[in-house]
């Protein structure tokens, strides 16, 4: 499942609070090798419900669209019921127990989506949220470790492979069906998605120092 949300926002104002605007997810399956948009929808905020020009510019997102849309807490509700109606095993996550077993992960550019956008937007609001949401993997990491570079940004990660972006840069949808194609390449080139970052991160592998740089597959 990768996540790529969208979050109010002002310019230079470190101190705004995001608000989750704009929660796509596009599903992808590592062994069909398939990708298709799951879930995608934008969200009403409350705290400053009135979009900034800046917002509206860098997102792409319009004060029309938030302003049909439901609140945060209702577009959660609305994932974990679309994640039963198409059979993915989801335990009692929607209660936050973190021994959770489930038959899918979420995937993220960085922790910043869900530790600092959706976390502290819920941490805020009381909103309790699933444990799958407590845990993803960091595709930026993943992708350090699995080519033995830098880490890099999505347009980074991409001209990495010699893949273009498609769509609109910092449209929800658009950044999540690109991390997919990043992260589909790399399982093609052998690499294991696994989580590796959470709201508690999990134990890290211990690296193999004299273990090849993998390359990019052809």
């Amino acid at each position: 499942m990768v996540l790529d949300v969208e979050s109010t926002c002002d310019k230079d104002n470190p101190t705004w609070p995001n608000e989750v605007i704009e929660f796509p997810v596009i599903l992808l399956d590592p062994k069909k090798q398939t990708l298709e948009t799951f879930f995608h929808k934008h969200v009403r905020p409350t705290e400053n419900p009135t979009l900034t020009h800046f917002c509206k510019d860098f997102t792409g997102i319009t004060q029309e669209q938030v302003d049909t849309s439901d609140t945060i807490d209702v577009v959660l509700s609305q994932f974990h019921d679309h994640l039963i109606a198409k059979n993915f095993n989801v335990g009692n996550c929607r209660e936050g127990d973190e021994k959770d077993t489930f038959s899918f992960a979420v995937l993220t550019d960085g922790p910043w989506d869900l530790r600092d956008h959706l976390g502290l937007e819920c941490r805020r609001k009381q909103i309790k949220t699933a444990s799958y949401l407590h845990r993803w993997v960091n595709i930026r990491w993943l992708f350090s470790e699995f080519f033995g570079c830098p880490r890099r940004n999505v347009s980074g990660m991409l001209s990495y492979l010699k893949l273009s972006f498609e769509g609109r840069e910092h449209s929800g949808i658009d950044d999540a069906y690109n991390i997919a194609r990043i992260a589909l390449s790399m399982v093609q080139s052998g690499c294991k998605l696994r989580v590796n970052d959470g709201l508690v991160k999990p134990p890290r592998p211990i690296k193999n120092k004299n273990k090849n740089k993998k390359q990019v597959k052809k």
